[in-house]
């Protein structure tokens, strides 16, 4: 293993040095993936508040452990096993020695996401508290969704130590809070929201380009509602009659999920006023979302989306329902409206935001961008993220 990056002394050194600590997942700061992205700012914005950060990343290409700087973050990254061995097996011999001399060098490690086997594997091998953002991975919806058998058996075999162990797990909505009572007891429970760079708050608030739905994420269907919304679009449109606004659906493709959606346009004959451009980042998503007069999300189960966040720091209303997370907040402040997943009262809301006189269209706007700089920045998010740190090691609860 190459050389760790340097300055690091003993755990007891923590009142005149800042608190070290690790994280457990993937960088990719333009991913459509909530907790690689979620990561990668945290990791940005921790050092401003006390808190030096490494990564540790599984990496299948990684014949053995070694560091790597990426943006100026101080990657890990460490061998791991095919997905199917890895629930079989234990992890590489290079990978456990590495995690096991590193673990003396920090207070804390943060994992992120959850039913990684070399995530549990690896929890057994620290010999400091750790603690776990499942960002929606241990839901009753996900439980019992998609393989819910073999994580039955997972969280009989191995997930539930790997969760009674942990110091505290971290929910990124009070809904997710609630939730997570079945796993652990409430006082082990610590909510702290996603975040948006305050950046996206200077930018100045676009006029939207005619009146164009936007729905921006992973092409999951069940997940993210999108058979939802286009039920919801096709009613609005038999009911209105209109000619003129468009849906646009972005974003990658996930576990061939594109084709469905294709063909649920063509059932509701909405060929023409749906377009699927694939994934989008950077400039082009920048772009794409000041074109857009409201973004919706339907989604039946959520964390904290990222991408809806970003949406309202741009001044786009929403349409969004209570599993999003948001809901609250956007009535609240005004910033949209919150509908169920019902096809009728998503084609009401559609309708209510389409036709709103423009005056109250741009109050909107500002309220979107009010509601994200006074409860959603990462600079506010991560000065309490950091507070439960030092309470989690300083006071072993």
């Amino acid at each position: 293993m190459t050389n760790p990056p340097s300055g690091l002394g003993n755990v007891g050194e923590m009142a005149v040095r800042p608190l070290r600590v690790a994280h457990v997942g993937k960088y990719s700061p333009e991913s459509a993936s909530g907790p690689s992205k979620a990561i990668a700012d945290m990791l940005t914005h921790l050092p401003n508040h006390g808190v030096q950060v490494e990564l540790w990343h599984f990496d299948r290409r990684c014949e053995e452990s070694e560091w790597r700087n990426i943006d100026g973050i101080q990657v890990l990254h460490l061998p791991k096993r095919p997905r199917s061995a890895s629930f079989l097996m234990d992890l590489p011999n290079d990978a456990k020695e590495a995690l096991t001399a590193r673990s003396e060098r920090i207070d804390l490690v943060h994992f992120h996401s959850v039913f990684i086997a070399e995530n549990t594997r690896a929890a057994s091998l620290l010999r400091v508290p750790y603690i776990i953002s499942p960002r929606g991975g241990y839901g009753r919806s996900v439980l019992t969704g998609r393989n819910r058998l073999a994580k039955k058996i997972w969280l009989a075999t191995h997930e539930r130590r790997y969760i009674s162990t942990a110091r505290a797990l971290h929910a990124v909505s009070l809904a997710e809070a609630s939730e997570l009572e079945h796993l652990v007891p409430r006082d082990q429970i610590f909510c702290v929201p996603n975040g948006i760079d305050e950046k996206i708050l200077e930018r100045p608030l676009q006029d939207p380009s005619g009146k164009t739905l936007l729905f921006l994420g992973r092409l999951a269907v069940k997940h993210k509602g999108i058979d939802l919304v286009l039920a919801g679009y096709a009613e609005f449109l038999r009911r209105s009659g209109d000619r003129s606004s468009e849906l646009i659906i972005a974003g990658p493709d996930f576990r061939g999920d594109k084709k469905r959606i294709e063909q649920t346009v063509d059932r509701l004959e909405l060929r023409g006023r749906v377009s699927l451009p694939g994934g989008v980042f950077g400039d082009d998503k920048w772009r794409l979302i000041d074109r857009a007069y409201a973004f919706v999300l339907t989604s039946r189960w959520e964390g904290m989306p990222f991408a809806l966040l970003e949406a309202l720091a741009a001044g786009r209303p929403a349409l969004v329902t209570p599993e999003t997370n948001l809901g609250d907040f956007v009535t609240s402040y005004g910033a949209g409206v919150e509908v169920t997943g019902k096809m009728q009262e998503i084609a009401t809301g559609i309708q209510f935001l389409l036709s709103l006189p423009r005056e109250e269209y741009l109050r909107m706007q500002l309220q979107a961008r009010r509601l994200t700089s006074e409860r959603f920045t990462w600079e506010r998010v991560v000065k309490d993220l950091a507070s439960h740190y030092r309470r989690i090691t300083l006071t072993g609860s």
